[in-house]
């Protein structure tokens, strides 16, 4: 299982930089601006607006998207590379967050 990080930067912010620079490393797997926040959009927009989706209980959903999510990059980064650290550059965090963060529950 690779390790993935998200290196978070807004443009000319010198993000590029830092990926050419980890990119030496011959251990670590750098993109450029990944384009998966898009996928991880359609997923979310997906649960919320499909019938089949709607009526599943929302705690077994949210669970499962973002299992969904988690081995979804997993897949994506084993077909880009064999390194074992991914650190992909990202900047819609929104998404990343969303499902990286867990939620709190009311008490």
């Amino acid at each position: 299982m690779k390790t993935i990080h998200y290196a978070i930067g807004l443009p000319r912010s010198g993000s590029t930089l830092l990926m050419n620079i980890l990119q030496q490393n011959p251990f670590v797997f750098t993109s450029s601006t990944c384009p998966t926040t898009y996928l991880l959009e359609g997923a979310k927009q997906a649960a919320g607006s499909v019938s089949e989706f709607i009526a599943m209980d929302q705690d077994q959903l949210n669970n499962s998207l973002t299992n969904y999510v988690r081995y979804g990059m997993q897949g994506w980064f084993s077909a880009m590379t064999d390194k074992p650290h991914v650190i992909s550059k990202i900047q819609r965090v929104g998404y990343i967050f969303k499902f990286s963060i867990p939620r709190l529950r009311k008490s």
